[in-house]
């Protein structure tokens, strides 16, 4: 019998079942492929390590792996991007972002926090979020299903900015009132297992409205769209040191549909994420390397980088981005669970 044959039926039974849920993702991810719209702008930050931060995007992630986890990422988009060379505009899209959460064990809950600053060009974007997320244990795994409250203000600089009618009312208007607050509501569910994860997560479910105002009976207003994430990936674990993750992010704006973009994701962890590097492709935009390491007791230190590297569009925009993460986990413990009670009759 040739040696092939036998190498074949000795190392099938062994990854049988990893080529299996390989398959079945890489299927999902074709159908992804040839159901979604070319990608457009979206007003929301992107980020490449969408894998680590999934209380932004989903209220229904907080606390759903038993931990607390603290989070800061940081991204610069387009490095080196300029509107024009004499206006002194840094038109590269720019995000800070810091988020948390952790588990309340004896409610079966989840709270979580995050705090972001984006701001592109003239615009600047600050979002503040509380979430709650209720955790119902089905099939060997945890649902979540979340939602979140929380303020979102927008703020032009309208100084920068250059008129063809400087005595436009609207642009006075605008000059005088250049930022706005508005109430901001997001939802979502969530389902982690141990061998695979989903989530759908919609934020600015109210498209709140900011800069509203009355002119000649026009009203004028810049609307926050709602935003549909959706997110999937499988544990693939292929021996006792290393992990392979396939994802993908779906971002959907409903409507319009066709601003819309997925990211596909091919993650290699080692050693309980001791150490990590992925590989990413952003649709219509990005092909990206992602490097990471943990540190401490259990990897409760972790440091990230993405290096995005721009494949389509590169006429309108610079070539390369770059994103900073680092993150804290530590298990939790049941806060409010009664603690035992010690009497000297039973301490020996």
């Amino acid at each position: 019998m040739p040696i092939s044959h036998n190498l074949y039926v000795f190392l099938l039974p062994k990854f049988g079942s990893y080529f299996k849920q390989l398959h079945i993702y890489i299927y999902t991810s074709l159908l992804v492929l040839l159901c979604t719209i070319p990608a457009l702008p979206q007003q929301d930050a992107h980020f490449s390590q969408y894998m680590f931060t999934g209380n932004l995007y989903n209220p229904a992630y907080s606390g759903i792996y038993k931990q607390t986890e603290l989070y800061l990422l940081y991204r610069y988009q387009w490095l080196g991007l300029s509107s024009t060379p004499d206006d002194g505009v840094n038109a590269a899209p720019q995000t800070l972002m810091f988020a948390g959460s952790t588990a309340i064990k004896s409610i079966n809950s989840g709270i979580g926090i995050h705090l972001q600053n984006d701001k592109i060009a003239i615009y600047q974007t600050i979002d503040l979020k509380i979430n709650y997320s209720y955790h119902i244990n089905i099939a060997k795994g945890t649902l979540g299903i979340g939602a979140g409250i929380g303020i979102v203000n927008t703020s032009i600089d309208a100084q920068k900015l250059k008129y063809n009618d400087p005595s436009d009312l609207r642009i006075q208007n605008l000059t005088s009132n250049n930022s706005a607050n508005a109430l901001d509501i997001n939802t979502g569910i969530y389902y982690a297992h141990p061998r695979f994860f989903a989530g759908l997560g919609i934020n600015r479910l109210l498209s709140p409205s900011l800069f509203n105002s009355t002119l000649n009976d026009i009203n004028y207003s810049s609307q926050k769209v709602r935003h549909y994430f959706l997110t999937a990936g499988i544990n693939i674990k292929l021996s006792d040191y290393f992990t392979l993750v396939p994802s993908t992010f779906v971002k959907l704006n409903i409507p319009p549909l066709a601003a819309s973009s997925f990211d596909i994701n091919f993650m290699l962890k080692y050693n309980n994420d001791k150490l990590w590097g992925g590989l990413s492709y952003r649709h219509n935009d990005a092909a990206i390397i992602i490097l990471g390491i943990g540190f401490l007791k259990n990897n409760a230190l972790r440091a990230g980088y993405a290096f995005d590297l721009s494949v389509i569009g590169t006429q309108a925009k610079a070539g390369t981005s770059h994103e900073l993460f680092l993150s804290y986990y530590i298990p939790v413990s049941d806060v409010l669970a009664r603690p035992p009670i010690r009497t000297p009759r039973y301490r020996y």
